[in-house]
């Protein structure tokens, strides 16, 4: 059976990290090579590395040590450049792994070859367990889903698999980006150029506590406005898209055909609906963000929404010309281009 080299760089954090390392080998089921990109973490954490490797003799690890930072990208396409397993994970060090996620994203690869691009379903995606739910039942209702995924504008790569072939066809991560932010979009984009799916397996399920690397990094910010004109620049920049239905008439397969184009598009998109089952069945995708109002006030709390959000939205499709006529008062705020349903 091919394996998976799985790359988790690492910058000090030892505590996360074995969190992260004790649940992957409680959970990997998948034959893997493990690669460590210790970006020169302090010796704390290069001692923890050390015995981990030690302690684990029956698993395939090597750890890569760098002697300055060199940043999440170049470490990722180092592990890459030493490595030759058929599949390439990269995994963030702030993750907790759940049973089988491992076999479970490998198989949607293998099933579907328009597939070049996979993230599992995670808390980062908007997968969270309901309140009083433990991450393994929530990920235990993930599996029944096996085989089935549904596509994205892009994965993220807190954790994301590809074939190595693919790789091969495009390049990697353009280091470019520095220190990271936008590598994994761009890598997306340049693979979904070539005719290549990013999907989200539904039946894998992995945890995600969220910039901890980048929160102790201090030109976060500054790095990220700087990748970000570059990704532009590029790619052209997402818009907000918000679709407002009311009329219960005009569910159907036409909202859900500008829906699937905006995000297929790389939007961000906005759905505010009265009724509830609709916006339901739009929750698995993950560019797109439901606002429950409920039936009640339903234009008002719409209407402040569209007022107050810091971020405006650039486009707005509804079924409502009351709402239009409203926000024609409010001009001077409200800019967006407007489509009738």
């Amino acid at each position: 059976m091919n394996k998976c080299d799985i790359i988790i760089p690492v910058w000090n954090q030892k505590e996360v990290t074995r969190e992260c390392l004790e649940s992957l080998v409680k959970h990997t089921h998948y034959p893997y090579n493990l690669v460590v990109v210790d970006n020169a973490s302090d010796s704390d954490t290069r001692i923890f590395l050390e015995k981990f490797k030690a302690d684990h003799k029956k698993i395939s690890i090597d750890i890569i040590r760098n002697e300055n930072n060199v940043g999440f990208i170049k470490a990722v396409n180092q592990a890459v450049s030493v490595t030759s397993g058929r599949y390439v994970c990269v995994l963030n060090n702030d993750t907790i792994l759940t049973d089988g996620w491992l076999g479970e994203i490998i198989k949607i690869s293998d099933l579907y070859a328009g597939v070049g691009v996979i993230n599992p379903s995670s808390n980062t995606l908007g997968q969270k367990p309901a309140k009083g739910q433990s991450m393994d039942e929530y990920a235990a209702l993930c599996r029944k889903n096996t085989g089935k995924y549904i596509e994205l504008m892009s994965c993220i790569g807190f954790c994301m698999l590809v074939r190595r072939a693919l790789i091969a066809e495009i390049g990697f991560f353009d280091e470019v980006f520095g220190m990271g932010n936008f590598e994994d979009t761009d890598f997306c984009m340049r693979a979904r150029s070539k005719g290549y799916l990013s999907v989200r397996a539904l039946g894998a399920y992995v945890y995600h506590k969220e910039n901890v690397s980048f929160n102790i990094f201090k030109k976060y910010k500054d790095e990220f406005a700087r990748n970000r004109v570059i990704y532009e620049a590029r790619w052209g920049r997402s818009q907000r898209v918000l679709v407002a239905v009311f009329n219960s008439r005009t569910y159907g397969n036409a909202v859900n055909t500008i829906i699937d184009r905006e995000v297929d598009s790389g939007n961000w998109v906005f759905v505010a609906a009265k009724n509830a089952n609709f916006a339901e069945e739009l929750k698995q995708r993950s560019n797109v963000h439901i606002y429950g109002f409920g039936d009640s006030g339903f234009t008002a709390r719409l209407l402040m929404k569209i007022l107050t959000k810091k971020k405006k939205f650039d486009v707005i499709y509804t079924d409502d010309k009351q709402l239009y006529n409203i926000c024609r008062l409010f001009s001077a705020v409200i800019k967006p281009k407007w489509y009738f349903l």
